[in-house]
């Protein structure tokens, strides 16, 4: 998922990331793909979308942004 959601497109696009190696930036998502969380309408407030259509209101939602950097720095922690 990794080599097609972001090494090949970067490769494409001449850009400095997609992988792990030294002199490559250092953007990633880290992930919990296991953790589930039930959506409800009282929860909208707090996404940062501001698209009107979202998931059905009650579907559980499959896996958990649990950090995200950029260039190294740590941007997002949930």
């Amino acid at each position: 998922l990794s080599e097609l959601m972001s090494a090949n497109p970067a490769q494409i696009l001449h850009l400095n990331k997609g992988q792990l190696c030294p002199n490559m930036d250092a953007d990633l998502v880290i992930i919990d793909p296991s953790a589930c969380n039930p959506y409800t309408p009282n929860q909208a407030h707090t996404w940062f979308s501001k698209s009107t259509n979202t998931a059905p209101y009650t579907k559980e939602l499959v896996g958990k942004i649990l950090a995200v950097y950029k260039k190294g720095q740590k941007v997002f922690q949930n």
